[in-house]
């Protein structure tokens, strides 16, 4: 449902070292992702094809998505989640990420409200084309999972939908 390259990598597998050493805390967690987010300085240079447009682009984290649910909890742009499922993907990028941004990003996100930042770009796209000039691979975080992959990485909507199982109709939560 989610791929991203730069900081929430890092952040996710900053975040199982920590709690290795001190244990499966929800507040450890979170104090193990601040740090990880005020040390972080790495700003990626990607060469990206998106939709048959080539741009260069300097960002500390791309985030790719296709969960609606995930997208509206963050508070992303209405305009931009009714594109999903449409055959469109949702894109964030940050920018930048000083001091101020960063503490400014943690409290929208935790209020909901990412989408109304001026630092946070969301656009929708059919295909996504990354890569670099100086590596040949980059760590990816796909749902929560962090593994190194070969360069180009390409996102894109599958032809045809996901096959998935459900319980019995009389065994399903309700929808909210």
């Amino acid at each position: 449902m989610n791929a991203s390259v730069g900081l929430y990598p890092k952040l996710l597998a900053d975040r199982e070292v920590v709690k290795q050493k001190l244990g499966r805390r929800r507040w450890i967690a979170m104090l193990a992702g601040l740090v990880t987010l005020f040390e972080w300085r790495l700003q990626l240079r990607l060469d990206v094809d998106l939709d048959g447009t080539i741009t260069r682009l300097r960002t500390p984290s791309l985030f790719i998505c296709n969960n609606r649910l995930q997208l509206d909890r963050l508070g992303i742009d209405a305009e931009v989640l009714d594109q999903l499922g449409e055959g469109r993907l949702v894109g964030l990028l940050v920018p930048t990420l000083k001091l101020g941004t960063k503490l400014r990003l943690v409290v929208r996100a935790i209020l909901g409200k990412l989408g109304d930042t001026r630092e946070l770009q969301s656009f929708t796209l059919r295909t996504l084309n990354v890569g670099t000039r100086n590596a040949k691979r980059l760590k990816v975080a796909t749902d929560g999972e962090v593994q190194w992959m070969q360069l180009p990485l390409r996102f894109t909507v599958s032809p045809r939908p996901l096959k998935l199982m459900l319980p019995p109709a009389e065994e399903r939560m309700p929808i909210e």
